[in-house]
């Protein structure tokens, strides 16, 4: 059965002003998908792939998103950026990082965390949605990157990544994808990043990490903060 619009529109329009703290949980719709919201090295709970990100690179998530986003409203376009973790339950639930949109619209794209949960008999649903920057831009709010999110393809961004996060010590972080502005007095560049702390057995989680360019073209280090993910606002698949 198709996804109601409604319902994932609401999703994909809704606004998040980043201030770059902790995402917000929502509530479940849907208790009969198993998710739990625990931290990455807890066992039953997400784990962040250590590999390419790429989801051609991982063809079980391959597979079960290209399955779970044919039964989505043809109005709602998903363009996945990056499998960033798996969590095993009665099947295997996968968040994968998207650029979402609707399509004869104006609205302006968002970027959200998408999850997608295939069972054991290889079938896959969409579950809900944990939207990063909002598919509206508000003032003083994050604008949604809309070219590509590669660091190397973001070469300002990256010169200004690298700047500030010289000489950053006990945590190691690796840019995944620049996700948008924000225009300030001057202009702060959010990156998501795969992070590990430099001691034995740390395993990775995903940080916000907030890039700060003022007038003079200063670079500095901003606001650094977890993804919390399964923080999602989840689909009904009733409505």
């Amino acid at each position: 059965m198709k996804r109601s619009l409604r319902t994932i529109a609401a999703v994909l329009a809704a606004v998040t002003a980043m201030s770059c703290t902790a995402l917000p949980a929502y509530a479940v719709t849907s208790p009969d998908i198993a998710v739990t919201d625990t931290d990455a090295d807890v066992v039953g709970g997400w784990e962040v792939l250590d590999g390419s990100l790429a989801l051609s690179k991982n063809p079980d998530a391959k597979k079960a998103f290209k399955k779970a986003v044919k039964k989505l409203d043809s109005n709602i376009s998903l363009s996945p950026i990056a499998v960033l973790a798996t969590q095993v339950v009665a099947g295997t639930n996968y968040a994968v990082l998207c650029r979402a949109n609707l399509k004869n619209s104006n609205a302006i794209p968002s970027i959200d965390v998408v999850y997608v949960y295939a069972d054991l008999q290889g079938d896959a649903t969409v579950i809900g949605y944990q939207t990063i920057i909002g598919g509206e831009q508000l003032m003083g709010g994050y604008t949604p990157n809309k070219g590509k999110f590669s660091m190397s393809n973001n070469k300002t961004v990256n010169k200004c990544f690298k700047k500030a996060m010289k000489g950053l010590v006990g945590v190691s972080y690796q840019a995944v994808a620049y996700l948008g502005s924000q225009v300030v007095a001057g202009k702060n560049y959010l990156v998501l990043c795969r992070s590990k702390a430099v001691t034995p057995k740390a395993k990775y989680k995903y940080s916000l990490v907030t890039v700060y360019k003022d007038l003079q073209g200063k670079v500095s280090l901003g606001e650094i903060n977890d993804l919390r993910l399964g923080d999602m606002n989840y689909v009904d698949e009733n409505n």
